[in-house]
C-alpha cells in the first residue's frame, strides 16, 4: 500500500485522544475494520485517511494514495 508509519500515527492518535472506535463513530461505520486495516496499511479507505488529514495528522505519516496527495 502506500508505506503508512503506523507507529508514528498511533503515537500522533494518542497525543490528540483519537481512537479507532472514536474514528469509525465519527464515519459512521458499523464495525471499526476499515479503520484499522487502514491504519495498519492494509487497506487504503479514503474516508478513514480524509478525517486523519482533517483531524491535523501529518501526511508525512499516511503514506496517501496518489489521487489524494494533493489533499490538505
Amino acid at each position: 500500500m502506500g508505506g503508512r508509519d503506523k507507529i508514528e500515527i498511533k503515537r500522533w492518535m494518542l497525543r490528540k485522544g483519537v481512537t479507532v472506535y472514536g474514528i469509525r463513530d465519527a464515519l459512521g461505520y458499523k464495525t471499526h475494520g476499515a479503520v484499522s486495516n487502514t491504519l495498519a496499511d492494509r487497506q487504503d479507505n479514503r474516508k478513514v485517511l480524509g478525517y486523519l488529514l482533517e483531524k491535523g495528522c501529518p501526511k508525512k505519516y499516511l503514506g496517501l494514495p496518489k489521487d489524494m496527495k494533493g489533499m490538505a
